[in-house]
């Protein structure tokens, strides 16, 4: 089972903020939200896409388990002065029956497993925002998040005849980093680095100086991204 560490949530939080990644879901997910829902943003994290939605809906409910990843939410509301997202520290399965009208869950869940408790959650709609396929050679390990593919979502609902829609994005959610140190223990954490290749090797070539004063080196990770829809009332 993830669990967030107070370094995994400041490399979380220093890539979403360098990439924009969450700012461009959130764009992406207008088209499929009213200004009046009530949304509930399932497995938020620390709560960078509720912060971005937060503008576009009347109302977002953030629900994790982890308190330390909703200490990092509650830090970015009350710099930001968004009033209009409540974070809850719970289970999503604990909620109860059409609590929202639009469930979001992005890089959270699998459908096979948690989609019936998303759809019993949304009045209205489910929205899954993940990567679609594996990640490129050029990207993180082929091993980091791949239990967590749009593309296993999408053949599950395909299998069942489940109506959806797609959207798909090319983009990039690389990590910036503080120093070369920071470099190294990202990578250790995440195993990036592949067995045959030495860390230095695999930093040499993949690390991109920057110029920037807080953040020199930045790791790349192109990775196709999707938004997978499913209404209830195309499922009555």
């Amino acid at each position: 089972m993830f669990t967030w560490s107070e370094e995994g949530i400041r490399w979380y939080d220093d890539a979403a903020e360098w990439t924009g990644h969450h700012a461009r879901i959130a764009e992406r997910l207008r088209a499929y939200l009213d200004k009046e829902d009530e949304v509930c943003d399932v497995g938020c994290g620390t709560g960078s896409l509720s912060v971005a939605l937060a503008p576009a809906v009347r109302h977002i409910t953030a629900v994790d388990v982890d308190e330390m990843a909703l200490n990092s939410l509650r830090a970015k509301l009350e710099r930001s002065g968004i009033d209009n997202v409540t974070v809850v520290r719970s289970d999503y399965n604990l909620l109860p029956e059409n609590f929202c009208d639009v469930v979001v869950a992005c890089s959270f869940g699998i459908f096979a497993k948690n989609g019936a408790s998303f759809l019993k959650l949304a009045g209205k709609r489910l929205i899954l925002a993940k990567r679609k396929l594996l990640p490129s050679q050029e990207g993180f390990s082929k091993d980091f998040g791949r239990g967590n593919m749009a593309y296993m979502d999408e053949a599950y609902l395909k299998d069942h005849h489940i109506p959806y829609r797609i959207e798909s994005c090319e983009e990039d959610f690389g990590q910036p980093l503080r120093s070369r140190e920071d470099a190294v223990r990202f990578t250790e954490h995440y195993r990036l680095c592949p067995a045959e290749e030495s860390m230095d090797d695999f930093l040499d070539r993949r690390l991109i100086s920057t110029g920037d004063e807080t953040f020199p080196f930045f790791l790349p990770n192109p990775m196709e991204s999707c938004i997978l829809t499913i209404d209830k009332k195309d499922l009555l």
